[in-house]
């Protein structure tokens, strides 16, 4: 059991109001009660509904943000990811009144697959598209391996370099005239929950998630697919956020058993880790692991944006013989050392400006054919302008 204690808001003309008060002594007795009920059924009614709630007959019930109805799936471009929404986003004056996970002020459910393959390093299944990685080159790369060898055969992966909006000139040639791609200046929020309609090019930078951490609150993610393999989490502050340091834990740990806990280094999270899993034969245990981002310090005004990533390993045993049981990987403890530890959204960025005339010293490959668009239609455009003024 987590307690949490909530500060009244500040009103510019008087300390607090009667509705603040009932609210702020409901909430902290709910929460030194052990009741299976929540805030709003547990405030007799019309009382409930200063606080908030919603009214059922002669109670209350908690509000409708506190579950995303059918607990959607995000799109992109039509296709559904492996990125389920349990709970939109919400404030903590609405956490506060939900029956069960106060704590959260989003819940996501991560299905990992070896579609969303995060590329490059070929060794992992994810959550969300790569956006600005290629992930062909999986399949590429064991075009020689013998077929019983081979990872990804029949796997639906993608070119996303250039993701979003890969055949967009005008948008491609913005983000190349900031050093920047298209995953990192697009939009990535109010994401589609559908396969029309809504944003269906939510940006998604080397498959990364955008969020915010709200103060007193987290993001919390059930994780479905880990088994018992080898866990990547990451996570990074983005520019412009309010700042504070930020952690990943376990979150509803075995009684017997201390949790995992990673925190920042210098803005940026990795924990690599073993999932917690332990599938044992007749046992029924769920392949599920739960885990939530929050605020390590200066948490009462925490507003932390940022991005965060969750992979498990997929490797391909040294000795298919001795691999162990379905589920698991026998080398999977060594999966650490063949992953990228820099691959953080803002590695995308080119590392120098755009008037650099130096010789570099490192490179990021951003580009696509499709890159090349505006520059050609800009040359086009410059001709046929340059025509008609000789007319």
């Amino acid at each position: 059991t987590h307690t949490h204690t909530h500060k009244p808001p500040n009103h510019p003309s008087h300390s607090y109001t009667m509705q603040t008060m009932l609210k702020t002594l409901v909430v902290v007795a709910t929460i030194f009660k052990a009741a299976d009920a929540g805030v709003c059924q547990d405030t007799a009614y019309p009382e409930c509904l200063a606080l908030g709630c919603l009214r059922s007959g002669s109670s209350c019930r908690q509000p409708a943000a506190c579950a995303t109805a059918g607990s959607p799936y995000i799109y992109y471009d039509g296709t559904r990811t492996g990125l389920q929404v349990n709970r939109a986003p919400i404030p903590a004056s609405v956490a506060e009144l939900c029956d069960t996970d106060t704590e959260c002020s989003a819940m996501y459910t991560v299905r990992l697959s070896k579609t969303w393959t995060t590329g490059d390093d070929c060794n992992d299944i994810a959550m969300l598209p790569p956006h600005g990685r290629n992930q062909l080159k999986c399949q590429e790369a064991e075009a020689d391996v013998e077929p019983e060898g081979q990872m990804w055969t029949g796997v639906p992966l993608a070119d996303y370099t250039g993701h979003p909006f890969p055949v967009d000139g005008i948008k491609q040639s913005l983000a190349a005239s900031e050093g920047s791609v298209t995953s990192l200046t697009e939009s990535s929020v109010d994401c589609a929950m559908a396969a029309t309609g809504g944003n269906q090019h939510c940006a998604f930078p080397l498959g990364y998630k955008t969020d915010t951490i709200d103060k007193h609150l987290g993001i919390c993610v059930a994780v479905i697919g880990a088994g018992d393999k080898w866990v990547e989490i990451m996570g990074s502050s983005m520019s412009g956020s309010s700042g504070g340091s930020f952690c990943v834990r376990d979150r509803k740990a075995d009684a017997n058993q201390e949790g995992e806990t990673g925190c920042t280094v210098s803005g940026d999270l990795i924990d690599i880790r073993e999932s917690g899993n332990r599938p044992l034969p007749g046992n029924n245990n769920p392949d599920k692991m739960s885990v939530i981002f929050y605020a390590q310090d200066n948490t009462d005004d925490a507003a932390i944006d940022f991005q965060w990533r969750i992979a498990a390993s997929y490797i391909r045993p040294t000795n298919r013989e001795q691999a162990g049981v379905a589920g698991q990987e026998k080398d999977a403890e060594d999966w650490s050392m063949m992953r990228d530890g820099a691959g953080y959204p803002n590695s995308l960025m080119s590392p120098y400006p755009n008037n650099y005339n130096g010789t570099p010293v490192f490179e990021t490959q951003t580009g696509s054919s499709a890159s090349w668009t505006a520059p050609v239609v800009q040359l086009v455009l410059a001709l046929v302008a340059m025509t008609v003024m000789l007319l």
